[in-house]
Order: C-alpha cells, then sequence, then structure tokens
C-alpha cells in the first residue's frame, strides 16, 4: 500500500462530501419540482 500525505487524503474526502451535498441538493430539487407540478397546492405552503 502507497503513503499519501494527509493533505492529498484530506482534499479527496473533501470532494466527496462536496459530491453527497450536490447530489442532495439536486434531489431535493427534483422533489420539490414535482410536487409543484402534481401538488401546487402544496408548493407554496410554508
Amino acid at each position: 500500500q502507497r503513503f499519501l500525505p494527509p493533505t492529498v487524503t484530506a482534499t479527496s474526502n473533501k470532494r466527496h462530501h462536496d459530491l453527497g451535498a450536490a447530489y442532495g441538493t439536486a434531489k431535493a430539487g427534483v422533489g420539490i419540482a414535482s410536487m409543484g407540478v402534481m401538488r401546487p397546492d402544496l408548493a407554496m405552503r410554508n
């Protein structure tokens, strides 16, 4: 196994967190958009 400096692994982990956050935000946006189409009465409830 090859040794990687801590900065490389920290950067790699941060990239995975960023991708996960972007994926979650996109899924939430799709859900809200589809809810607005299917149930417009609930779209502006809050």
